[in-house]
This record gives structure tokens, sequence and C-alpha cells, in this order.
């Protein structure tokens, strides 16, 4: 019996569905949306540093007012995931914007990926914690 209850235990802590888990995580990347969104919106595009790939890329996006609306679906995202009102919601919200940024990067600048692969670590982490609330999605 004491066994069994050392074996459940380990077994708790190792749920990668962990409830302090799942706030941590949620908590970072809201915080992180809300920053971009809010940087994205009020601050205009630097395009220096970047290669002439990448920096057309952004000045293309900029000049149709694409990246104003992903600025405000950002912060939209981030706010209903911080405040865990829909986060599940938010997560499937942002998950375009998440594949749509490592693309750019693949594409443009692989360079600089990495803060790319932690967003979508994130993303990809909230639809594994949140897959029940998916499934209707994707059943016949």
């Amino acid at each position: 019996m004491q066994n069994y209850k050392k074996t459940r235990q380990i077994q708790k802590s190792m749920d990668f569905r962990n409830k302090y888990l799942l706030i941590t995580i949620r908590t970072l990347f809201g915080l992180a949306l809300i920053a971009l969104g809010a940087m994205g919106l009020f601050m205009q595009m630097p395009t220096e540093g970047l290669t002439p790939a990448m920096a057309a890329a952004v000045q293309g996006m900029s000049d149709l007012g694409i990246a104003k609306l992903i600025a405000a679906i950002e912060l939209f995202a981030g706010l209903i995931i911080i405040t865990g009102f829909l986060p599940a919601f938010g997560a499937l919200l942002f998950a375009p914007i998440t594949v749509a940024i490592l693309a750019v990067h693949i594409v443009k600048e692989p360079s600089t990926i990495a803060p790319g692969i932690i967003i979508a670590l994130f993303n990809a982490y909230l639809g594994y914690a949140y897959w029940d609330k998916y499934k209707a999605i994707f059943t016949k």
C-alpha cells in the first residue's frame, strides 16, 4: 500500500497538466503576448539590424496594417489567457500567428528563430493542456 501511494505521488508530480505548471506557463505566455501586443500597437516596428529580406517583410506587414492586426490579436489573446477567461480560446486564437511567426523566421531570418520557438512551445503546451476542450473540433 505504501509503494502504491509513493508511485501515485510520483505520477502526480510528473503530470504535465499539473495545475501549478499550467498557471505558470499561462502567466508567462500571457505576459509575453501582452508585451508584444502593446509594443506592436504603440511603437513603430524597427527595421534596423535586420537582413534586407526581413526588413522588407516587416515593412510590408506594417504598410498593409497586418502588423497592427496581429498586435491587437496578441494583446487580446494575452489578456484572456492571463486572466483565465477562456484561455483555451486564447491559445487557439494565437495558434495561426505562432505558425506564421515560425514560417517567417525560417524563411527570412533563421538566426532569430529562438524566441519564436519559445512562443511556439508555450502555445503547444497550452494546446496539450486544453486538449479536452479542442476534441470536438477534430471529431466528425
